[in-house]
């Protein structure tokens, strides 16, 4: 087994959920950011574990696209039964690597 692969493996059974205190202050911070406008947005959400900060986000920019990553499938259960209820949140399981290596 192959490092990379031996990573993944260690997150197959393990979920990550950040406090709701947590959640909102990172929202919070997120939003500061936001250019005020009309102009469509995209929501990157690199470890989004169950989903806690992208929803937020989702929620509080209706003009934006979110997606959410995680290598765990186990968090990724959760965030992708209430993604699919929501507009505009798509959820994807990747190592983070693998990630950074097709957005650049």
């Amino acid at each position: 087994m192959t490092e990379r692969a031996a990573n993944a493996a260690a997150f197959d059974g393990l979920t990550c959920s950040a406090p709701d205190a947590r959640a909102n202050r990172m929202a919070a911070i997120v939003l500061e950011q936001v250019p005020n406008g009309d102009a469509p947005l995209r929501v990157l959400d690199l470890g989004c574990g169950t989903g806690g900060l992208i929803f937020r986000l989702a929620a509080a920019l209706p003009r934006a696209t979110c997606v959410g990553i995680d290598i765990s499938p186990c968090s990724q259960r959760p965030t992708r039964r209430i993604a699919a209820s929501v507009a505009d949140v798509r959820v994807a399981r990747s190592a983070f690597r693998t990630t950074v290596n097709a957005l650049l």
